[in-house]
């Protein structure tokens, strides 16, 4: 019996297991005649990589290994790059050139130009500046950098202080109008509502000021009291910046050092126990 190794090649390449190596990655197995196609279509380059089963490395599918398995990739012939025309002489026509009479700027023209120009209009824009600055500092009178008086600080202080403590019931009534929702403020709210159910407006006032309170320990924050927030705490800073500017000038000290007239109401009083005691000792004798 012969062997017909032409048949015996083909069906045994016809079963044989190719991987490919394209964009970086290893892909496969595909078959013979699955490798043959991509190679016409053009999906695989014919110097890709490739290698099967008994082969010791990669080898392009251009390589005689693959030739004598049955691919046949044949790599375009690189055409011959066109020949570069000569180059054609170039005629150069000359002109006569005629120089053009020089003009003189006049001062008034200089000075135009300077102004004109980026360094002028800066020097302008800073003596503008300058001019400004030097009127806005005219404006004011020499009591304008004077610093407060304590009394006037403690007038400050005052209007302050009135203004801060009705923050709170003004937070808490536009907290509980604006529905805020929170487990820490919900006892609050439940006397609010209680409160406003009865009428009492004095009782209303004040658990509005409650609610305030919890919401502002509570660092609960809300579009609807974001304005109201942050004016009581432009009203908090306001006070501790009042407070270290009248320790700076001696203020505390000026609090507690006694008032004049206070050593003569003590000396009037001393006087008088003193007489009263020389009294009732000459009635006992």
């Amino acid at each position: 019996m012969k062997w017909n190794f032409e048949i015996f090649r083909k069906k045994t390449a016809s079963g044989m297991q190719i991987y490919l190596h394209l964009n970086g990655e290893q892909t496969g197995p595909l078959t013979l005649p699955r490798v043959s196609s991509k190679l016409v279509s053009g999906e695989v380059p014919p110097d890709t990589l490739a290698w099967r089963e008994g082969m010791d490395n990669w080898y392009p599918l251009t390589h005689e290994t693959w030739a004598e398995a049955g691919i046949v990739a044949s790599v375009a012939p690189t055409p011959a790059p066109e020949p570069t025309p000569p180059p054609q002489p170039v005629t150069v026509e000359t002109e006569t050139v005629v120089p053009e009479p020089e003009v003189h700027a006049t001062d008034e023209e200089e000075n135009k130009s300077l102004e004109a120009s980026p360094e002028g209009l800066a020097e302008e824009e800073n003596e503008t500046v300058l001019e400004e600055v030097g009127k806005a500092f005219s404006e004011y009178a020499e009591k304008d950098f004077k610093p407060p008086s304590f009394d006037e600080m403690d007038q400050e202080m005052t209007s302050l202080r009135s203004e801060r403590e009705s923050m709170p019931a003004l937070i808490g009534e536009r907290a509980f109008d604006a529905g805020i929702e929170d487990e820490e403020i919900e006892g609050a709210k439940a006397e609010v509502a209680q409160a406003r159910q009865s009428g009492d407006q004095s009782a209303i006032q004040l658990t509005h000021r409650k609610l305030g309170q919890v919401v502002l320990a509570s660092g609960i924050h809300d579009d609807s009291i974001a304005e109201l927030r942050e004016r009581e705490q432009e009203l908090a800073d306001r006070m501790l910046n009042l407070q270290m500017q009248a320790r700076r000038m001696g203020g505390g000290a000026r609090v507690k050092r006694n008032k004049p007239w206070m050593k003569w109401v003590l000396l009037f009083f001393a006087i008088a126990l003193i007489g009263g005691t020389i009294a009732i000792a000459n009635l006992l004798q």
